[in-house]
């Protein structure tokens, strides 16, 4: 169900900013792990690489990934401690990610990098959680969860999960700094 979401998602951002978004699904390495760690020159070792469930990237803009998701293992999957360390891993990748942006707008004025948000996909349990980070000031970030909606089984609800993932998804995107580096660079 998340995948086809987030398809259809990447392919409105397309058309939408003519960023050439794309959607991979399924144990997708991060570039901007990977980037980070060779800029720290650790030994990057592809068999413990971060994989994300899927990733959003813009092709167009040097295939920055913008949205990452994370599954918590099947649906109504309770256990705690895998719902927390794939949070914490989401929230270590987009730090990742957002690092990678700063390191490539290396120029980019503070006020136009605060307008900067990327985003994090976590399905656990029953729930599928948007996040968010962005930076504050002065080297914070905020990490934020933006909306978290239920899914439900039941087929009397399912015009209201329906509706509810519609404007989850809805609620995704595109920060100012991405959408208008075409048009100022």
């Amino acid at each position: 169900m998340i995948h086809p979401c987030l398809l259809a998602t990447s392919v409105y951002l397309s058309k939408a900013c003519a960023c050439g978004s794309y959607f991979t699904p399924g144990e997708e390495p991060s570039n901007a792990m990977h980037e980070q760690l060779v800029k720290l020159k650790s030994k990057v070792d592809h068999r413990k690489a971060y994989n994300a469930d899927g990733v959003i990237r813009f092709n167009s803009f040097l295939d920055f990934e913008i949205l990452l998701l994370e599954t918590s293992d099947h649906f109504k999957n309770t256990d705690e401690r895998k719902i927390s360390f794939d949070n914490n891993k989401g929230l270590y990748a987009l730090l990742a990610m957002i690092k990678t942006v700063a390191d490539k707008f290396d120029f980019a004025s503070a006020d136009l990098f605060k307008k900067l948000k990327l985003y994090f996909v976590q399905a656990s349990d029953e729930y599928i959680s948007l996040w968010s980070i962005q930076y504050a000031s002065n080297g914070a970030y905020v990490f934020n969860r933006e909306r978290k909606i239920t899914i439900t089984e039941e087929r009397a609800d399912v015009k209201e999960t329906l509706n509810g993932l519609i404007d989850f998804f809805n609620l995704v995107k595109v920060s100012y700094l991405l959408v208008n580096y075409n048009s100022k660079y």
